[in-house]
């Protein structure tokens, strides 16, 4: 990582031979938890990025998934036009079926 815009330069940042023994020490605490803090955040954005991927692939499965049903719906759709087309040869004028009843006036 840069560290972006907020980044000193190293000697503005380390405590000098003139400040406190307790000033040194906190810069010390706060560096460590800066560092725990960015592993943390690392560990984090790697979760992230793998919880997205796994939801690309099944957004990419269950799109395949419908263009199969759809394809399926469209196939059975035809297959049940063309079995009343069949009755409706077979079955001369009877008019039982449904849909029939508008061609009859």
């Amino acid at each position: 990582m840069s560290g972006g815009r907020w980044r000193r330069p190293a000697e503005m940042v380390q405590p000098g031979p003139e400040a406190e023994p307790a000033l040194a020490e906190a810069l010390q605490r706060l560096r460590a938890e800066n560092r725990e803090l960015r592993s943390a955040l690392c560990h984090c954005t790697q979760s992230l990025r793998q919880r997205l991927d796994e939801l690309r692939r099944l957004q990419l499965q269950r799109r395949g998934e419908r263009e199969l049903l759809r394809g399926r719906w469209g196939q059975a759709r035809q297959l049940v036009l063309h079995l009343r087309g069949q009755r409706g040869d077979g079955a001369g004028d009877g008019g039982d079926a449904p849909g029939d009843t508008e061609d009859a006036s």
